[in-house]
């Protein structure tokens, strides 16, 4: 997340290799089932908030059949990212890994420009740790005639599985601010609205999926390729 422009962002560069961490409690470990964390330049009190929220991510895609396929490596980082500044996750879609600033580094950078127009909390946060495992998610499970994936389909499912497990009086808090209309289809979704108001995308994205009568099939024909933007929209990563 770039806080002066993109809201998430999803990144090819950077090098890391996470350090399998092991868990302090039971609790913990039913939910970084499948994740490994590395709080070596991090603080462990984030872990917690990690592991739930990668749970949530992995609940939500287990609904709609979908499950993570290999681990899912998060490095934390108690000050900003390497040549990232005032972004708050990515994920590497080469290296098939996430990198976060811990929660108060959150905090500290969305003081003056908060997201979604929204201070900065535990909850919040959770939210885009659930973006970012939803991108690893995702990529794991794309059919192999649609790879690379659309920006435009990633977007989608990231902001739809943020939304959809965001804690509820944060998503209220949201939306009542954003009063704009869901997509009409994925004819409508364009990387231009996305780049100029990811805020808005993600949004109109989740309100869409909220009016899908189907909606596991909507999800899975975007991951099997058989659901796909028009040839304007096929912009790839």
């Amino acid at each position: 997340m770039r806080l002066t422009a993109y809201l998430i962002a999803v990144t090819f560069v950077g090098t890391l290799s996470a350090t399998p961490a092991v868990a302090t409690e039971e609790g913990e470990a039913s939910f970084c089932a499948n994740i490994e964390i590395d709080t070596a330049s991090g603080f462990s009190s984030d872990r917690e908030l990690i592991c739930k929220a990668a749970h949530s991510a992995r609940v939500f895609f287990q609904s709609h059949g979908i499950t993570n396929k290999r681990r899912i490596r998060i490095r934390l980082h108690q000050d900003e990212l390497n040549n990232h500044a005032n972004h708050i996750g990515l994920y590497d879609a080469r290296k098939d890994h996430i990198e976060m600033v811990t929660l108060e580094h959150a905090r500290y950078h969305c003081n003056e420009q908060p997201p979604f127009d929204v201070q900065m909390d535990r909850e919040l946060y959770q939210s885009f740790v659930v973006h970012e495992v939803a991108h690893a998610i995702a990529s794991q499970s794309f059919s192999h005639n649609i790879i690379p994936s659309s920006i435009v389909v990633q977007e989608y499912l990231a902001y739809v599985t943020q939304f959809s497990t965001m804690d509820e009086d944060a998503r209220s808090k949201i939306l009542q601010k954003y009063k704009v209309t869901p997509f009409t289809g994925i004819e409508d979704m364009s990387l231009t609205y996305y780049q100029l108001d990811p805020n808005a995308f993600g949004v109109k994205a989740f309100r869409h999926y909220q009016s899908l009568a189907n909606k596991s099939g909507f999800i899975q024909g975007l991951l099997s390729g058989d659901i796909k933007p028009g040839l304007n929209q096929m912009d790839w990563w």
